[in-house]
């Protein structure tokens, strides 16, 4: 047999031909993302990393916000209490307070102060007067989530009167009253008893009614006579001049004779 005896040339040429065979096979092998040369990493643009989501805020619950350091007319407030007991207290715009006091509750409710300008109320009896103090109470059930409008048990209605309202009772806190207005009659409803708390300034009712309330200095409601149509009738009082005068006349009379027989008697003596 005869043996091909290649030179060293030839043999560096096979083997340099075998290596890049190898690689070519290699290299298809393996997939490429581009295929153009403007496709190369070399010219893309590498887009802003993503910025983060913040974390959703939660919505605030009503009733889970802290107490305002004061109320602003038409602005509601709202205060969960119960069950059990429990008291919140609300600062008004011209320095007074409303306080809400449940005790007994037997179930968790949301009581809503709407802080108002006395003056968008209803006038008040002729007997009273206007002060600083007025307001809205709504309720709701937050078991079932429907407004309710009467609380039991009773709750607690403190009002703290000041300067200014004290001008409005003439100086004198046991006229002061919380009423309700009743939208049904389109009247004003005292609330009795209010307890006037004349150390503290304060004016204390209790309720199991919502709506619109405030605080209103009243002197005494003068009695009146039932309206008849006819005007007064003089005969009761000339009945009683002529009871007077037959007194007046009798007793002379009497006197007078019993002069008379005393006199004799003397006499006869």
């Amino acid at each position: 047999m005869r043996r091909i005896m290649l030179s060293k040339p030839m043999l560096r040429l096979e083997v340099v031909l075998g290596t890049m065979l190898v690689a070519v096979l290699f290299l298809s092998l393996i997939p490429t993302a581009w295929t153009v040369v403007e496709a190369a990493p070399s010219n893309q643009t590498i887009p802003p990393p993503t910025p983060p989501v913040p974390p959703e805020k939660k919505k605030a619950v009503p009733g889970a916000t802290p107490t305002p350091s004061l109320g602003v007319p038409g602005v509601p407030v709202d205060v969960r209490l119960g069950p059990g007991d429990g008291l919140f207290h609300l600062p008004m715009p011209n320095a007074g307070c409303v306080q809400i006091n449940v005790s007994g509750m037997p179930t968790q409710l949301l009581f809503q102060i709407i802080p108002v300008d006395p003056m968008t109320l209803a006038s008040p009896p002729s007997e009273c007067r206007r002060t600083t103090a007025a307001y809205g109470v709504k309720v709701w059930d937050t078991s079932t989530g429907q407004e309710t409008f009467t609380v039991t048990p009773n709750y607690i209605h403190t009002i703290c009167y000041n300067d200014a309202d004290l001008a409005a009772a003439n100086g004198d806190p046991n006229r002061f009253v919380i009423a309700r207005y009743d939208e049904a009659t389109q009247t004003w409803i005292k609330l009795e008893p209010s307890i006037v708390d004349v150390p503290n300034r304060h004016v204390v009712g209790a309720t199991g009614q919502t709506g619109w309330w405030a605080l209103l200095a009243c002197e005494a409601a003068p009695i009146l006579l039932p309206e008849t149509g006819q005007a007064p009738s003089s005969t009761p009082f000339l009945a009683t001049l002529a009871i007077i005068a037959a007194l007046v006349v009798g007793g002379g009379l009497w006197f007078a004779l019993y002069g008379r027989i005393s006199s004799a008697h003397r006499s006869a003596h």
